[in-house]
């Protein structure tokens, strides 16, 4: 199977032991995906609940094959096709384009599509001060529309490893501290456990 990420740890989230619990599958929740762009006929993800909200999609094939990728790793159809997601039953799929209206707007608009306990994820980058991909909130624009959604008890969820980057560098000014300032997002960074946990 080439989806070890749903394997137990070390290895994956052990999806099968949240799958036992009572909506663990995603039901009765919204989930939102800030990218460039999808495939919305894509045989294993679930269109019909798929609605999309803002900006223009961006061009190319890197930016389709990227959005469909993340909305079928959480949201792909339990089916004999393809992959099956982490939240298979998830009741709507909001997705966003920061196309034309840029990062910020996108969030706002799909925030204003979900409700408390629903989930919006940022999977965007962009080069900071010293060119490295950086978190979104970095930007204050963004760091506010994403204030917006988590104020509102929305659990946001952003891509922050993809820069490699330490941010906790002066050239930051502290924007990442939480003790400074504090979005309410949860950032998430990538790794792996040794090979010799395995």
């Amino acid at each position: 199977e080439k989806q070890g990420y749903l394997a137990p740890a070390p290895a994956g989230i052990d999806v099968a032991a949240a799958w036992d619990y009572p909506g663990g599958r995603g039901a009765k929740v919204a989930f939102a995906d800030i990218e460039g762009a999808w495939n919305l006929g894509h045989e294993d993800i679930p269109g019909e609940r798929m609605d999309d909200v803002a900006g223009r999609h961006v061009h190319g094939r890197s930016w389709v094959a990227h959005g469909t990728a993340v909305v079928g790793v959480v949201a792909s159809r339990d089916n004999d096709l393809g992959m099956v997601g982490i939240a298979p039953e998830v009741s709507k799929i909001v997705v966003a384009s920061h196309g034309r209206i840029g990062p910020a707007a996108a969030i706002d608009k799909a925030q204003a599509a979900l409700q408390a306990g629903d989930v919006l994820l940022i999977e965007l980058h962009a080069k900071g001060p010293r060119r490295r991909f950086l978190p979104m909130e970095f930007w204050d624009d963004v760091f506010d529309a994403v204030k917006v959604a988590t104020g509102r008890g929305i659990v946001v969820v952003a891509a922050a490893g993809n820069g490699g980057e330490n941010l906790n560098h002066p050239a930051y000014k502290r924007k990442f501290e939480r003790d400074f300032r504090d979005s309410g997002a949860i950032l998430v960074g990538a790794g792996a456990p040794s090979h010799a946990s395995y």
